[in-house]
């Protein structure tokens, strides 16, 4: 498979604002960040992560690290199984002093209490150049948690990102991680790796893309 690299050589960083907007080549937002867990109602999320993009293709020698992800995610629950999201993140490439944001909406519903839940994402990308009108998508998330104590939990999603666009990339996220903290129902430390997938069937596509980070997470308000 072709790889994202090959965009960073130095005839082509000239030609990453067209890719950018023209071809689809958006590097998504890798991580979900958090468990299956609903605030409550009255209750509110507030979670600031970090997360690093990796080139699984990248040929010996090459840099193999693309970008970095940091953001946050501002949660508000409207009923004991129901929450709002906003989140907005900033994606810089490691290659280039260059990069854009990423802005989401997003309702989540618990499915089976602090075990599974889904997630409709609507975001879009926004700075460097980019025509934002045009880079609108949806990310249907399904979050699985299996809490072994207070303190300790094992995370998995599933995720696919597609563009209103379909001159866009698309997208299959697969995410797994832990939760550790005191107490699970205040706060927790999130590490998470995911595995990015490419699902069109083009030749310049980006192929496939490690993601490696964690977030720290605090519930407010009883």
């Amino acid at each position: 498979m072709k790889t994202l690299i090959r965009f960073f050589h130095p005839w082509c960083i000239l030609a990453i604002g067209v890719c950018l907007t023209a071809e689809g080549c958006f590097l998504p937002p890798a991580a979900n960040v958090q468990d299956a867990r609903t605030v409550g109602k009255g209750r509110v999320r507030a979670a600031g992560y970090w997360s690093g993009l990796k080139d699984t293709d990248a040929a010996p020698g090459e840099d193999a690290k693309l970008a970095d992800e940091f953001g946050g995610i501002l949660g508000v629950g409207v009923s004991e199984s129901a929450e709002l999201q906003f989140r907005l993140e900033r994606i810089d490439f490691a290659q280039e002093d260059d990069g854009y944001q990423f802005l989401s909406f997003s309702p989540k519903f618990g499915l089976v209490r602090d075990k599974l839940a889904f997630m409709v994402p609507i975001g879009l990308y926004f700075g460097g150049g980019l025509q934002w009108q045009e880079t609108f998508q949806i990310q249907p998330s399904l979050i699985g948690s299996a809490p072994v104590n207070d303190n300790f939990e094992v995370n998995m999603s599933g995720r696919f990102v597609v563009p209103f666009n379909s001159d866009l990339y698309k997208w299959a996220i697969l995410g797994f991680g832990f939760g550790v903290s005191s107490d699970l129902d205040r706060w927790a430390l999130l590490p998470e790796i995911s595995y990015s997938i490419a699902l069109n069937d083009d030749a310049d596509a980006i192929s496939d893309i490690l993601g490696y980070g964690f977030a720290l997470t605090f519930y407010l308000g009883q």
